[in-house]
């Protein structure tokens, strides 16, 4: 009897484990865990976290990393967005900023610039991806990258992993949608520009103004 009671313990365990928790104790790097367990043709829900990368402190990063995707479905994207964790979860914009990340996909064509597909990006706003009922981005072979740019704010190193979350929807009847990539650096693979500032020296500086305001007031 007490045997049986230990088998029965051992396969709740590793029954536990095949759904891992969404919270970040659950972050494996490079890796993609399913975080629900949907009825057959229900939307499944998945974490993903990519390689650590590590930022020295004030470094401005840029980089492109191969990241993993969900493994075993098919369907359609509908939903998905995107953080910058350590394993205690997301990480606060004044300690490391993650200013922008652009995801595409090797298998497809980006029909505005060639080459891969991008499919999705997000700024510090952290806008999400979200497809009216009936339409997604088709799910399928191939493989992914992320153009990212990371901002210290702080003079210290410090590591994180890109977090992201998606839902893929294996109904049959759900549109695929094509992504476009407008911008003004000419395809760029991470479209980054400067704008020269302009010199005013008949604007007062702001200090000095707030202090002259004083003498007078």
């Amino acid at each position: 009897m007490r045997g049986r009671r230990i088998a029965l313990v051992v396969a709740v365990a590793l029954g536990a484990l095949a759904i891992a928790p969404s919270g970040a104790s659950a972050l494996i790097p490079n890796e993609c865990v399913q975080t629900n367990a949907p009825a057959p043709g229900q939307p499944s829900e998945w974490s993903c976290w990519s390689s650590a990368v590590t930022v020295s402190g004030y470094e401005v990063k840029r980089g492109t990393v191969g990241i993993p995707k969900p493994q075993g479905v098919t369907g359609h994207i509908t939903k998905m967005e995107v953080d910058v964790a350590d394993a205690n979860g997301p990480i606060p914009i004044d300690r490391l900023m993650l200013h922008h990340i652009v995801f595409s996909n090797t298998a497809a064509t980006d029909a505005a610039c060639g080459g891969p597909e991008r499919f999705f990006g997000a700024g510090e706003e952290r806008n999400k991806l979200s497809f009216p009922d009936g339409y997604g981005y088709a799910y399928g072979p191939g493989s992914w990258a992320a153009t990212y740019m990371y901002m210290n704010h702080r003079g210290q190193s410090d590591t994180a992993f890109i977090e992201y979350r998606l839902t893929i929807d294996p109904d049959p009847t759900i549109r695929s949608t094509r992504s476009y990539w407008l911008d003004v650096g000419n395809c760029t693979a991470d479209p980054i520009y400067n704008v020269p500032g302009i010199d005013r020296p008949e604007i007062p500086n702001c200090a000095k103004a707030k202090k002259a305001a004083k003498r007078t007031g």
